[in-house]
């Protein structure tokens, strides 16, 4: 990615030739034989000046006695400095190091987010052995997992990290801790002043260091826990009398992580200046928005505001315009973009009153747009800060220079009277300044017919990458919320149910476990849905729906693949009758 303007672009030897993400294959470097420059689509010329190769410096700091260990399983060149070790490089005293008496649930290639811990290695017994000198030493190890293709996040009960059978590291996680840790960003907002990598990546990898001491001329760090808990992806271990340039080893080590990281995922922001329709609006504070250090603005609220966005002159002090039927919902929405800092704001919202009637306060709901990274190319390499989310709440941070918008929503009674009703949105600052909106709504008594067209959300489930048997009714309660929100919201189907199982087979005839898929349906009918849509999110488990089944449709006792298919989708059919 080039943003406009000069700037330098650095292109790592350690690229993946085609999709990485499908994937494809790193480059080989040793055949090359043409490097090409091309522009296509951009709308004014791209000039490329003082082009060249230079070597990777980037692990200058030497310490003396210092080891260091990538995992991984062999896709992929290891990180410059660092030694390569596979599932199959086991230990012998001629290699000197290698894997012993380990136990090996898999080796795995995430691809990102950098070359170091994109590779691991999930020992769930024994470790790795390096023989060294008799002495002590401080030892470096990330066992923490940057997650799958499809964001499969690490998950465990208890893991443990020993040196030389003494415990170091002993972790335990229960499903309140993992709440805990999995929904730790949830509330956290980005803006354009933050690092992505200090931000995220850094309290996402937390990883273990201990001291060791070495008698018989061998250090041996062992794994125990199940399945994905110890995902080793490097080990760097170096004398503890070099703890100074060790400090310094692991700083720089963390800088080349970042650098790589930084190359990857390319964050580019909105302008800020420039309007949906392409203008920049040359905003001039006045003196009364200056003395109270915000600007109060509208826009339609089909165009989003970015966290930089600058209010258009236009779009100032006007009051709150909206209209709504008997029963519906509209959306109230308005901006601050503040001129110097200004603490905590907290809104309220007064009664609505016409000539005849009062719509109380509490019709009104407040909620805050979050901005957060998003991604502009699919597979997440570019991405932006953009509004994402409305949370429920009546208070935003003013920062200077970050643009808060609040999408407060009316929920217009099922019987009203017409007519126009009047009110305000107040503002309450933390120096105790006050400011108000008006409030303009034209309701009208007519309730509106309901959609009568499919229409609604792609999936429907917000499950938790835990333990089954320990989230009780956790996913059945999120899913009847998911179908009350989407229902409040006039959305009249869904994607992603009803999922059901073959067990198994008797003389051609399938075994179905039914009793997910007639819960889902029979949530989805109490909420008044009439129509679902099956995606790869749902439908039949027990064989793979991605291709033919050839292996399944054999164990079935079948030869043709489409009489396969035909008993397994008329006893479904037949159920859902009979259901």
């Amino acid at each position: 990615v080039l943003p406009p303007g000069a700037s330098t672009l650095i292109l790592p030897a350690d690229l993946y030739v085609g999709e990485k993400s499908r994937p494809g294959r790193p480059l080989d470097k040793a055949h090359i034989n043409a490097f090409v420059l091309s522009a296509d689509g951009a709308k004014k010329p791209v000039y490329f000046d003082n082009m060249r190769l230079e070597r990777d410096l980037s692990d200058r700091v030497q310490v003396p006695g210092l080891h260091a260990y990538s995992f991984g399983p062999g896709t992929a060149p290891p990180l410059r400095g660092f030694t390569q070790i596979t599932p199959a490089t086991l230990y012998s005293p001629g290699r000197g190091y290698g894997l012993k008496n380990a136990q090996v649930a898999r080796a795995y290639d995430a691809l990102q987010p950098d070359p170091l811990y994109a590779t691991g290695i999930c020992i769930e017994k024994g470790g790795f052995a390096v023989d060294v000198p008799n002495g002590k030493y401080h030892v470096f190890v990330n066992i923490d997992s940057p997650s799958g293709f499809w964001g499969e996040y690490q998950i465990y009960h208890k893991r443990t990290v020993l040196a030389n059978g003494v415990p170091v590291v002993q972790e335990s996680m229960d499903l309140p801790r993992f709440m805990q840790k999995y929904f730790r960003f949830a509330d956290v907002e980005d803006s354009p002043s933050e690092n992505t990598f200090d931000k995220y990546q850094r309290p996402y990898f937390q990883e273990k260091e201990f001291d060791a001491e070495v008698r018989n001329g061998q250090l041996f760090v062992e794994f125990e826990g199940e399945g994905w808990a110890n995902y080793v992806s490097a080990l760097v271990l170096y004398p503890t009398e070099q703890a100074a340039a060790g400090r310094k080893y692991l700083a720089n080590l963390r800088e080349r992580r970042r650098f790589y990281f930084d190359n990857y995922f390319k964050r580019i922001l909105p302008d800020g200046h420039r309007d949906a329709r392409g203008i920049v609006p040359q905003f001039a504070p006045t003196p009364a928005e200056v003395s109270k250090g915000y600007a109060l603005f509208t826009r339609d609220w089909m165009q989003d505001v970015s966290v930089n966005s600058v209010p258009r002159r236009e779009e100032t002090s006007h009051p709150l315009d909206i209209f709504a039927n008997a029963g519906k919902q509209e959306p109230i929405v308005f901006s601050v973009y503040p001129l110097r800092d200004r603490g905590t704001v907290t809104l309220s919202v007064s009664n609505l009153v016409s000539a005849n009637a009062t719509i109380p306060a509490s019709a009104v709901r407040m909620g805050v747009v979050s901005h957060r990274l998003t991604r502009v190319t699919a597979e997440g390499t570019v991405y932006t800060i953009a509004p994402r989310f409305i949370l429920p709440r009546d208070s935003a941070q003013m920062s200077k220079g970050t643009t808060a918008t609040f999408w407060l929503t009316l929920h217009t009674p099922d019987k009203v009277m017409a007519g126009l009703y009047h009110g305000n949105v107040q503002l309450r600052f933390a120096d105790g300044r006050t400011d108000s909106i008006p409030l303009n709504v034209r309701l009208f008594s007519t309730p509106l017919d309901t959609l009568d067209a499919a229409a609604g959300p792609w999936g429907s489930g917000l499950s938790l990458p835990w333990y089954e048997s320990e989230l009780g009714d956790y996913g059945r309660e999120m899913f009847r919320k998911s179908l009350a929100k989407m229902k409040e919201y006039g959305c009249t189907t869904f994607s992603g149910i009803p999922i059901v199982r073959i067990r198994g087979w008797n003389n051609r005839k399938p075994d179905i476990d039914f009793a997910l898929g007639d819960q889902q349906m029979q949530d989805a009918r109490e909420y008044g849905f009439r129509s679902v849509v099956v995606n790869y999110n749902g439908g039949i488990q027990g064989f793979d729906n991605y291709a033919m089944d050839l292996a399944a449709m054999k164990s079935a006792g079948f030869d043709s693949y489409v009489e396969f298919l035909r008993t397994i989708l008329t006893a479904v059919q037949d159920h859902a009758k009979s259901a």
